[in-house]
Parts: C-alpha cells; sequence; structure tokens
C-alpha cells in the first residue's frame, strides 16, 4: 500500500471522490477497463478504480501524494513545544 498514513480506517471505499471538473469521459482502468473516479489522496486529486480498488498516478502525483504524506508524518511527530514555537511564529 502507498502512503498509508493517507489511507482511512475503512481503506480505499473510505476515499472519497471529487467532483469531476471535466466533460471529458473518465479514463478507463489500465487493469480492467472500468472507469475511474478522481479521488483527493494526501491533497492530490488521483484516479482511482472502484472495481479492482487500484490507484493511478499521472507524471508527478505519485511524488507528491509521498511529499504530503512525508510532510504529515513529521506534522504528527513533532512534539507539542514545536508545534506551539511553530504557530506563535510563522
Amino acid at each position: 500500500m502507498i502512503a498509508p498514513e493517507l489511507m482511512p480506517e475503512g481503506g480505499t471505499s473510505g476515499v472519497s471522490t471529487i467532483a469531476r471538473r471535466t466533460r471529458d469521459a473518465p479514463v478507463p482502468c489500465g487493469a480492467c477497463g472500468q472507469p475511474m473516479d478522481a479521488v483527493f489522496l494526501g491533497g492530490v486529486a488521483v484516479d482511482r478504480c472502484y472495481s479492482d480498488e487500484m490507484f493511478w498516478f499521472d507524471a508527478t502525483e505519485l511524488e507528491r501524494v509521498l511529499s504530503s504524506a512525508a510532510g504529515q508524518r513529521d506534522e504528527r511527530s513533532a512534539s507539542w513545544t514545536k508545534k506551539l514555537v511553530r504557530w506563535l511564529f510563522e
């Protein structure tokens, strides 16, 4: 699984679909051919196939999702004093 700290408790079924912003036909899944929906994963819109529960990443999407996951992990692991100082002085 990629970026497990970004996944909801229920797995991929808990990832919400975002509104389509295009009139183009949905992209077909490379594995099963079913239409995929756009979902947010770590704040990045990626394609998800509900039929086989796979995520498909375009050129820079995986890097952006992993970067977001690392930032969220670092934020969670930061001590409360570091968070307080950052909040007070940023």
